[in-house]
């Protein structure tokens, strides 16, 4: 999927609003009126890089570049998906334009974009619950880095290991890091206490902060979900995983802009199931010559031990 550069953190707070809509572009996300517009990434590629140049003609060969900028494509996708944008975003009802074509050239953005703060936008910045950090993470930035990244490039990914390794840890921070991306924000889902499957709905709906008991149900968590962008961590899954993959199976399909990070000490062999494995933590080898106590502290498990003795 073709990705824009991503903004600067201290502009990725921002969004842009044009008529009844707001697009946050680093939430790769578009809104009306609080409810989500569904775009394929291709359309919704075009529609940032057109409203970044609001007034300005964009060529055909500037957007197919940098939407498509691997692939070769003709002149006709980019009209398709310029139609798709335009219907979604009701251009030419009620007088109402966004997107023309200049013949010959390419297209131009003519709505009027106002660049606002995402907190005055939504009423609130991203949601979430989140445990907070109490101690200080040893020995996995590299972990946390390579999920920060590979995270928001598929729709479900389990980071596997034994237990005690650190799991929660981990997904926690790349959850922390990514929140901001997500408009409906990171929610921490704890099954450590789960009994059963039929517990399950409840026990998410709890952790969303949802009171309405219909949502406690499979059906209502799907539909409450249906349209939210958000990114869910789903923690301690192991001894459920038959009826936790149902479920998320079941959420995957009917929400398509929903994310999940689980952890868990096997996989969920769940069609589009994406592993990262924890490796242990470095430690001495046995076999090696004795290393003075300053030494040892080099390795993260050996400095894991002596932050908790």
């Amino acid at each position: 999927m073709a990705r824009s550069a991503p903004l600067p953190p201290q502009q990725e707070q921002w969004a842009l609003s044009f008529g009844p809509f707001l697009l946050l572009r680093a939430q790769k996300l578009l809104l009306e009126q609080e409810t989500a517009v569904r775009l394929s990434s291709r359309a919704l590629e075009i529609l940032i890089a057109l409203t970044e140049r609001a007034g300005e003609i964009v060529s055909k060969q500037e957007l197919m570049a940098q939407v498509w900028p691997d692939t070769v494509v003709a002149e006709n996708t980019l009209r398709v998906h310029v139609a798709a944008l335009r219907k979604a975003l009701r251009d030419g009802e009620a007088q109402a334009r966004y997107i023309t074509n200049i013949p010959n050239r390419g297209y131009c953005f003519v709505a009027e974009v106002r660049r606002v703060p995402l907190r005055a936008a939504t009423g609130t910045l991203p949601p979430g619950n989140l445990p907070p950090r109490l101690t200080r993470m040893i020995g996995r930035e590299e972990a946390v880095a390579a999920l920060v990244a590979q995270v928001p490039q598929r729709r479900f990914v389990t980071l596997v290991g034994a237990g005690g390794m650190g799991k929660t840890t981990v997904a926690v921070a790349v959850a922390a890091a990514l929140a901001p991306a997500y408009a409906h924000g990171a929610w921490f889902i704890d099954l450590s206490a789960v009994q059963g499957g039929p517990s399950l709905p409840a026990v998410f709906a709890a952790a969303l902060g949802l009171a309405n008991p219909q949502a406690e149900t499979g059906a209502g968590l799907v539909d409450f979900l249906r349209d939210k962008h958000c990114l869910l961590e789903v923690d301690s899954s192991e001894h459920v995983i038959d009826a936790l993959a149902r479920l998320l199976e079941d959420l995957l399909g009917a929400a398509p802009m929903l994310q999940l990070l689980a952890t868990s000490r096997e996989p969920l062999q769940l069609d589009g199931e994406w592993l990262h494995r924890l490796p242990a933590l470095a430690f001495p080898d046995a076999a090696q010559q004795p290393i003075s106590a300053v030494q040892a502290l080099g390795y993260s498990a050996i400095e894991l031990f002596v932050q908790r003795a």
